[in-house]
């Protein structure tokens, strides 16, 4: 079982930005961004981890249950077993502070991924290495603009030297 965040641009345009604050909507999130490689961990996968390690026994339907709403009071021990096996503080369930600290290091780690898996972004942070704080503050302003282009449906062209070498 390999765990990795979803840092592509599938989980992103899925509204992963922020757990909620239900205990629902906050292990939901847990689902949608620590993965098994590139898919979701099922519920069944989930229980079975959870039961062989000894932390408690558990079933598929009351990690449902619990994900879905339907079960809003599960007990400690419960908690304390999907929260280890995510590898975040239980307190992720009951604490908004830790609940940003989680999204904050969900969020990094997949832009770490996203680093390592993209020449582009490699490129872009090796070369910022060498720049003053006006410089990455520059770099920053930069970069929010063509996000916010991208969000409203206009693409950002590549330089000029860019365009001519493809042709």
């Amino acid at each position: 079982m390999r765990m990795s965040t979803g840092g592509d641009d599938r989980t992103r345009d899925r509204g992963d930005a922020h757990p909620g604050r239900t205990l629902a909507s906050r292990l939901d999130y847990l689902f949608r961004t620590i993965r098994n490689g590139d898919e979701e961990f099922r519920h069944r996968e989930v229980a079975r981890a959870i039961t062989e390690r000894g932390d408690t026994s558990i079933s598929h339907t009351a990690i449902a249950n619990i994900r879905n709403g339907v079960e809003t009071n599960p007990k400690l021990g419960t908690l304390t077993a999907l929260a280890r096996f995510f590898g975040v503080d239980v307190a992720y369930f009951t604490r908004d502070a830790v609940a940003e600290e989680v999204v904050a290091e969900v969020e990094l780690a997949a832009a770490l991924a996203r680093i390592r898996e993209n020449d582009h972004a490699r490129t872009l942070v090796v070369r910022t290495r060498g720049l003053s704080d006006n410089g990455l503050r520059s770099v920053l302003q930069i970069v929010n603009t063509i996000l916010e282009l991208e969000q409203q449906g206009k693409p950002a062209e590549p330089p000029a030297e860019e365009r001519r070498g493809e042709a």
